[in-house]
């Protein structure tokens, strides 16, 4: 039995992260459409709750100044009055009205017939003036009905004298059945507008990322051979154009490592199969002329094992410099010193080679460094000017302060690089196509400069090389 992996296991899940993405959008769209429906709605019947509410309050009012204009009338008898309007509400259909009038000792003076015994007088609100004109009632529920309770003073002092109030009380059955048939149309309105917002949601969702799946299908097509090919952005959505351009920077760069990559390995392929070369003749000489003096081919082999070595040891110590995280033993040195030490010891070179070794101390700076690495560095410069500085020539390493940071800067009277081709002597693959100095030994694969440049950079400094072909090179180690 076999289970799928790699790429096919890559595509499988793909989709589904696709998916994810749609139901967050989705569920986005959802929630914030179920929110605005749910709001309009609770608007709406907020409102027909209110309006009904100020129709009975102005029913209840009307009618309460209705009661006071019929007790004006003198030749009425009150009580009749107020019996003979309630008939006549039952005989319209009318929305039926319970009335009581009481006087100012609290005694009931007249009271419609089917009041319940649940509407006292003491649950009626505060009695208030019936010509105001934003009276407002009280709802109130008795034997499962809901009432609208308001009282007035009585204007009229046909009953009750001066003190006289008059409680109204509005059966709220019609309001209930309009409310309940309002909740309903709305709640079938609001489950099918939730579902078509899901639905809705759904499809923005996946017309959003639709462009997204389209820079994925550009973007598919690119491998290590198609570098250079660059994502077109002029036909997507504005807000995909950073990350589409950040990708072609991406893509830049890439393509810039990789043709650094293959000219570092056909490079590296040169350099070392000219050790190899030498040494393998050197051995097959040795065994088709067996007389042959064995301690001087070994010492040839040596030779060139320890370039071998050289160039091995170079691009390790690169790779680990490069590595995320390494970080360099930092104690206070003496630059001067260090520099001092390894001209006495090139010195000697120096003099064989015609090529007169300077130190100059302009300052005698005291900085936290990784005395190894920095002896590295300046090793890898003077071996480079003496590789490439001619017999008669001169080398200059000054020890200064600049801005306040020390610096140690090499300069040779070699024979220098040309302008187009300084950005590349860092790239840990560059080759001079200059002569080297006939007495100079050949150093190897060509990384000192990038060995110098990733010290440096550990130190939290730089480097800087400024040439011209015939003038010679000058670097400038800066440290922070």
């Amino acid at each position: 039995m076999s289970s799928k992996t790699g790429p096919d296991a890559a595509a499988t899940a793909r989709p589904a992260r696709g998916r994810t993405l749609v139901l967050r959008l989705t569920a986005l769209y959802t929630t914030i459409a179920s929110l605005v429906l749910l709001v309009a709605v609770l608007i709406v019947y907020r409102e027909l709750v209110l309006d009904l509410d100020r129709e009975d309050d102005v029913l209840l009012r009307e009618n309460a100044l209705l009661v006071d204009a019929l007790l004006l009338q003198p030749q009425r008898d009150p009580r009749q009055a107020l019996l003979a309007l309630d008939d006549n509400r039952k005989r319209l259909g009318a929305r039926r009205i319970l009335i009581r009038i009481v006087d100012d000792g609290g005694a009931v003076l007249i009271e419609t017939p089917g009041m319940p015994p649940g509407l006292s007088m003491q649950r009626f609100p505060a009695p208030a003036e019936p010509d105001v004109a934003d009276l407002r009632g009280l709802d109130l529920r008795s034997e499962g009905r809901r009432f609208r309770l308001l009282a007035v003073n009585l204007k009229s002092t046909a009953i009750g004298g001066d003190e006289a109030v008059v409680q109204l009380a509005l059966d709220r059955a019609a309001d209930d059945v309009l409310q309940d048939r309002y909740r309903n149309i709305l709640l079938g309105v609001t489950v099918p507008g939730l579902l078509l917002s899901a639905v809705f949601g759904q499809w923005m969702a996946r017309r959003a990322i639709a462009p997204i799946a389209a820079v994925a299908e550009r973007i598919r097509g690119i491998d290590a051979a198609s570098l250079h090919a660059r994502v077109a952005d002029a036909d997507l959505v504005e807000e995909l154009r950073p990350l589409v351009e950040s990708f072609n920077e991406l893509l830049g760069r890439l393509e810039d490592a990789f043709d650094r990559l293959r000219n570092f390995g056909a490079h590296l392929a040169h350099e070392l199969r000219t050790p190899i070369n030498n040494l393998c003749g050197e051995i097959e000489n040795a065994l088709l002329a067996p007389d042959s003096d064995l301690a001087e081919v070994l010492r040839s082999a040596r030779d060139e094992a320890q370039t071998l070595s050289h160039i091995i040891e170079g691009l390790l110590f690169l790779a680990h410099a490069e590595r995320p995280g390494t970080r360099a033993a930092m104690v206070p040195r003496d630059l001067v010193g260090i520099v001092h030490g390894l001209i006495e010891f090139y010195e000697p070179l120096a003099t064989d080679a015609g090529i007169e070794l300077v130190a100059v101390d302009e300052a005698t700076p005291s900085v936290p460094i990784d005395r190894p690495m920095v002896q590295r560095a300046l090793s890898n410069l003077l071996d480079n000017s003496l590789a490439f500085t001619p017999r008669g020539g001169r080398i200059t390493v000054t020890t200064r302060i600049v801005d306040g940071q020390a610096e140690i800067e090499v300069a040779d009277t070699g024979c220098g690089i040309a302008e187009d081709r300084l950005p590349h002597v860092f790239d840990g693959a560059y080759s001079t196509p200059q002569v080297r100095a006939t007495n100079a030994p050949r150093t190897g694969l060509g990384i000192g400069l990038s060995i110098v440049r990733s010290i440096m950079r550990l130190h939290g400094g730089g480097v800087r090389i400024d040439s011209r072909p015939g003038q010679g090179c000058r670097v400038r180690l800066r440290f922070a």
